[in-house]
Order: C-alpha cells, then structure tokens, then sequence
C-alpha cells in the first residue's frame, strides 16, 4: 500500500475518494469542512495518530451497524499507512452551547446509544454535541468524537476482555468529568452519566462555579463538585429535578449498566409538567421555512421519548 500523497497541502487521499480542504467549520479541533471530487460537502476530522483516529472508527462503524441515529455517518478513512491520519464524515450544523429540555433527553438517548454499542465516551461535554445540518435531521443531535472511548461489550454484548483500565485513568474535559475521573480511577461507563449531568447543567446555566478555576486548578473544580452535593439550594439556578437526577446518578452500582430509564423518568416530568411538547422547533431551528407535518419523526427524540412516555404510563412509578 502506498503512503498518503497529494497533490496540495489541502488535499487529503482516502481509500475511495480524494478530498479538497476547504476551511474551518469550528466545532472541534482539526475538524474541517472538504469537498470531494464531486462537490459533496463533507466533515474531515484530522488526526496526530492512528490510534485515536482507528477508534474514532470503530466506533462509527459498529453505530452504522446497529442503526443508531445519533451518530454522524462515516464514508472514509485516510490510507492505512498515511502519516496524516483523517476520517471524512457526514457534515452536521454546529455545537450545542444553549439549548433544552429536549436536547437533555436526546445527548442521553446518544450516551445510551453509545453503551449499546458497547463503547463508553470519557470525554462527555457539550461541544462533542452537534444538530443535524439539513431538514428534518435539524432536528436530531448526534454525538461525536471518539478518540477517547473506550469498549467494554463485545460485538455479541458480552462484557469485553479482561483490560487493564488503570492505563486509561487520564482523559476526559476538567470541567465535565466525574468525580472518579477527578480521582484518576479506573473508568467505567458510569462516568458518562455524571458528565452529561454537569454538561446538562451547563446546557441550562452556563455560569457553573468552577468554571472560574479552569485547569490549573483542578483539585477546587473536584471541591466544587463535591460541594454540589451539599446544597440545599441548588434549584434555585437550575430545575428541581436535577437534584433528584444527580442523587440517582451517585446511587447506581459503580461496576453495573446504568439505568436510564430513571434519568429519562425525571426529564419526561418535567416536559409533561411544563406542557412541552417534542413537536415544537428547536431555537436553531429556521422559523420561516416551509413547515411540513413530521409529528414524532421514526426515530431520534420523538422516537426514544415516545417510548419512554409509554414505559412510564404503563407503571406511572415516577409521577408518585
């Protein structure tokens, strides 16, 4: 096999096609905006090694495989002995810096995704976190960057074998990961969950105390998550549920397949109690388009929450 080549510093050979660069898009370090051959607009996502971009990977591919929704779908790869590793993708719209109740039940539904297929994230936050690009998959958010997960199921759903997590202690974004990461323990897919709820409570209050600390101050981050715990006073900046959503994600079994059913039991509350609906446009969303009548779509949001809110119906065990 021949090494990577190219005609320019912005062309980028894969292994069923050649790729223009075309500019920044900005959601995401060495993601770019190229152009094929034919003029189809795509995502190439660059990387500094092979590793992270194979599991980058493996990881879209198995979600392809399973039909999950919240995935960007992948159509190539660099070469496998390029010295510039790169992966091309679906192109998406941008990352989600404010958003909603809604957005919290879907960035769960692709954690949840993600564990079915048997790989965990470590690096939870809202900037890996994207709407879809055209209409109607404006309406859908999709999970991305995967540099840093991790599998723990085979391809049969059988716990993975036997790995040393403590290799893996380092990783994840300081002001989104859990406690244990903090601790530099092993990580398991629990830690997903803990870094969706401080991603979800940036999503609804961007001003977190420990913002302020940055990385240079990680053990005051860890405090101020830990004091989190302590407050009494925490739904006056954020909805009552979250404090219920976090003492739930502290109570799981460290070393057992979160729950998610709970979590999703509390957002779907709140969107009934609050006379939502998942009809409704999202804020990103164009208002002056042509609106056509796609109700709860065949999958994404419509889809999990509509399960979810006939699960919940049926034993009516989380509006007690």
């Amino acid at each position: 096999m021949t090494s990577f080549a190219s005609t320019s510093s912005k062309e980028f050979i894969g292994q069923t096609g050649v790729y223009s660069l075309m500019g920044e898009l900005g959601w995401g370090y060495g993601r770019n905006v190229c152009r094929d051959r034919n003029g189809n607009l795509f995502v190439i996502k660059l990387w500094y090694s092979h590793t992270r971009q194979s599991r980058e990977v493996d990881v879209l591919s198995t979600a392809a495989l399973k039909k999950c929704h919240h995935f960007a779908q992948f159509y190539d790869q660099s070469l496998p002995a390029s010295k510039k590793p790169f992966v091309i993708m679906e192109r998406l719209g941008s990352n989600l810096e404010t958003t909603c109740l809604r957005v919290a039940i879907q960035t769960l539904n692709s954690i949840e995704e993600l564990h079915y297929c048997g790989f965990f994230s470590r690096d939870i936050k809202p900037t890996n976190f994207v709407c879809g690009y055209r209409f109607p998959q404006t309406g859908i958010v999709y999970i991305i960057d995967f540099e840093l997960a991790l599998r723990f199921l085979d391809k049969d759903g059988n716990p993975a074998s036997n790995r040393d997590l403590r290799r893996y202690t380092r990783g994840g974004t300081t002001e989104f990961k859990s406690l244990s990461q903090h601790r530099q323990q092993p990580p398991l897919p629990l830690d997903d969950l803990e870094s969706w709820f401080y991603t979800v409570l940036y999503l609804f209050n961007n001003d977190l105390s420990w913002f302020k600390y940055g990385k240079k101050f990680r053990n005051k981050t860890y405090e101020a998550k830990l004091a989190l715990r302590n407050q009494t006073d925490i739904s006056r900046n954020f909805p009552e549920m979250m404090a219920e959503i976090l003492r739930t994600i502290d109570q799981f079994p460290r070393n057992e397949s979160p729950d998610f059913d709970k979590i999703y039991c509390f957002l779907e509350r709140r969107m009934r109690d609050g006379g939502y609906t998942y009809e409704q446009e999202y804020d990103w969303e164009t208002l002056h388009r042509i609106k056509i009548p796609y109700g709860l779509p065949p999958h994404g949001i419509g889809y999990e929450a509509k399960r979810v809110h006939h699960k919940m119906n049926a034993s009516d065990q989380c509006y007690n």
